[in-house]
């Protein structure tokens, strides 16, 4: 990490079947993240953030069996979230500051596990899917997209949510009331919505 290497991932990293983490964030790639990244069934730790990757994030990430944390902020990504209910280990996901657009997967409620989905200063569209079923959830952080709708109500049964993270999206109507019930909550940030 924090090196300056630079030029493509080799596709050839596919053949490294015991890999159990890969850290190499903070250099100098670029190009797209290699679909063979998608063969590293052992893998559990991915952090490739601030490399200056291009392209669309790999569908073949999203059926990594054993994947806690996966770190991609800080790149040049594009195109849409795919779909992600497939990590079922998943506990940490943090997307920030790319360019990526759509809506946020639905499957997104089902990774029981996940305690920071941090999907911030990307161009992400329509509504917050139903987190309820979130219930280990500590960081959400959706700040800086182009969301819109309410917040959904069910963010409530996110008991564990120290950080709520909203502002300077499109989203309507008022807070929920049940957000009263969030008693662990430290940070709430909603300003500059409709």
């Amino acid at each position: 990490r924090s090196n300056e290497l630079s030029g493509l991932i080799p596709s050839s990293v596919g053949n490294l079947s015991l890999l159990t983490e890969i850290s190499l964030y903070e250099n100098h790639f670029n190009g797209p993240l290699p679909s063979e990244l998608g063969l590293l069934t052992s893998l559990a730790r991915l952090n490739l953030n601030d490399c200056n990757f291009t392209g669309s994030i790999p569908p073949e990430l999203m059926t990594l069996p054993l994947l806690q944390l996966l770190y991609l902020q800080e790149n040049s990504l594009t195109g849409t979230m795919p779909e992600i209910s497939a990590l079922s280990n998943l506990e940490g996901i943090n997307l920030r500051k790319n360019h990526l657009s759509g809506s946020i997967p639905g499957g997104i409620r089902q990774l029981s596990l996940l305690t920071e989905l941090i999907l911030s200063e990307n161009e992400l569209t329509s509504s917050i899917p139903q987190l309820s079923e979130l219930t280990d959830l500590q960081n959400l952080n959706l700040r800086h997209n182009k969301l819109s709708g309410p917040i959904p109500s069910g963010i409530s049964f996110c008991t564990l949510l120290v950080e709520l993270e909203v502002r300077e999206n499109q989203l309507s109507s008022s807070l929920p009331s049940e957000i009263v019930l969030l008693s662990n909550l430290r940070v709430l940030s909603a300003r500059e919505n409709q």
